[in-house]
């Protein structure tokens, strides 16, 4: 199939790596695994297609990410949690626990300021609902900035629909 739509081996092997990352992260999530048990299942659906350790672990680490995301969402959490259910995810699916951080607080800001937006909060508590979230997980500076545009974003988009 790869040669078909003009992929080479290699190029055919992330993507394999990628998919295969993004369906077991979501299998596990519907299995009800833990953020530890959804990075470990992407990070060895990654390996299986053949793609060496770090590519392994910059594929599966976002699939993992977004499904303990998903997964703590559903169970009601926000801020704090989903970010460091997202940063365990990411960690062990082979990440390093500064890029884990890192990706972990660019997906959970986002929702903490939008959930806090929703609850009726105003501009400096949906920026502090952002702000828990990236400090929950030791995110650092890039953590701040990741805070920041996330609940300026929101508080652009909640100013516009009210």
């Amino acid at each position: 199939v790869a040669a078909q739509v003009g992929m080479n081996k290699e190029e055919a092997k992330l993507v394999a790596a990628e998919i295969a990352a993004e369906a077991v992260s979501a299998q596990a999530l519907a299995e009800g695994g833990t953020p530890a048990q959804l990075g470990a299942a992407s990070r060895a659906a990654a390996l299986a297609s053949g793609v060496d350790e770090l590519t392994g672990a910059r594929l599966a680490g976002p699939a993992a990410a977004r499904a303990a995301l998903l997964q703590a969402r559903r169970h009601g959490r926000d801020g704090p949690y989903l970010a460091n259910a997202a940063k365990v995810a990411a960690v062990e699916a082979g990440l390093s626990k500064e890029a884990a951080a890192l990706l972990a607080a660019k997906l959970a800001c986002p929702k903490a300021a939008s959930a806090a937006a929703s609850r009726g909060a105003g501009a400096d508590d949906v920026g502090a609902a952002a702000r828990h979230a990236a400090q929950a997980v030791g995110a650092g500076e890039q953590g701040w900035l990741a805070a920041g545009t996330a609940a300026a974003g929101v508080a652009a988009q909640f100013a516009a629909t009210a």
